[in-house]
């Protein structure tokens, strides 16, 4: 918690050495998963980057997104050595948003593919923020989209995740 609480307080970085970072990490995470890994460098509204992974729904992890029956993507915060999962299940028409911290939302190949990552990430010296804490407001806070009260997720990640 102390990581997150630290990072809290810091600008957000963007400069080449993190948009650097992330991308060997994308790579790391591609070698370790024997697939590609596609590095999303936008950082509007933004306070970090993702590594973007698509799953076939048996959980293997492919190259195809026109095939894949899930999007995972890794943030990584600009603001500290910190990560968080999203997920997206397709849909009939669309993505659809994995609440991937109620137990409803527990999936066994996106876990599967979690502990994956937190191999490759936590070995770079990362930390996973849990997805409980993700929705809590950060006091004093804003959103830059709308200056609404800003969450961990928006402070440390994205306003516009996906």
């Amino acid at each position: 918690m102390d990581v997150v609480e630290e990072a809290l307080r810091r600008d957000v970085d963007y400069s080449e050495a993190f948009d650097r970072r992330v991308r060997q990490l994308g790579d790391r995470l591609s070698q370790a998963l024997g697939s590609g890994v596609r590095h999303d460098s936008d950082m509007n509204y933004n306070a970090g980057e993702g590594l973007v992974v698509y799953l076939a729904d048996d959980g293997s992890v492919i190259d195809d997104e026109v095939q894949a029956g899930f999007r995972v993507t890794v943030r990584v915060s600009s603001r500290g050595p910190l990560w968080a999962l999203f997920a997206w299940r397709r849909g009939p028409r669309a993505w659809e948003w994995l609440e991937l911290g109620h137990p409803h939302g527990k999936n066994p190949q996106i876990e599967a593919l979690r502990r994956r990552i937190e191999q490759v990430l936590g070995g770079a010296g990362l930390h996973e923020v849990e997805q409980a804490l993700l929705d809590e407001v950060v006091p004093g806070a804003v959103t830059g989209l709308d200056g609404a009260p800003a969450t961990v997720r928006e402070v440390l990640f994205c306003e516009i995740c996906c």
